[in-house]
Formats: structure tokens, sequence, C-alpha cells
């Protein structure tokens, strides 16, 4: 495992048209889900906190800030970087 990883890794850093193995490729914002056929969009990476369950606490909870999703879901409490979105999704 250490040599396929340190072979991944040589290969990523030293040289910059190489590609990640497929496996390792994600597309930002997009991770595929456990049900066929449907996509969850993440918003809170450090969280794992995705749209849907922001819109549902949103709506039920009459969430109006970035501070009160936190309180509720956590998303946006660590890094921040996902306080654009959640400000979109609460506009």
């Amino acid at each position: 495992m250490t040599e396929k990883l340190g072979n991944w890794f040589s290969q990523w850093f030293g040289n910059q048209s190489a590609q990640p193995p497929e496996s390792e490729i994600v597309e930002i914002g997009i991770v595929s889900a456990e049900i066929p056929g449907k996509e969850v969009i993440t918003v809170c990476y450090c969280f794992n906190v995705d749209e849907a369950s922001i819109k549902s606490a949103i709506k039920k909870h009459k969430l109006c800030s970035i501070e009160a999703v936190g309180l509720c879901l956590e998303a946006g409490t660590h890094c921040g970087s996902c306080h654009s979105r959640i400000q979109e999704l609460l506009d």
C-alpha cells in the first residue's frame, strides 16, 4: 500500500501532466451518493454536510444566518470556506 501511494504521490507531484488514479478523481461539490443515479452536492466538507440537508434545516427550523446553520448542522463552523454557499442557500 505504501509503495502504491508513494508511486502515485511522485507521479502526481513530480510530473504536472500526471493524473491521479481514476478512483481518486472527485469533482468539487459533487460526490456519488449511495442511491444509484442520485448526486449529493456537498457544501461543507469539514463536516460532510450536503445541500439538501442545509435546505431542509433552513426550511424546518426557519434558519436565517450562517451561524444558525452552524448551530443546527455544524456546517460552516470550522474552516469557513462554505460560508458563501450557505449564504446563497439562505438568500
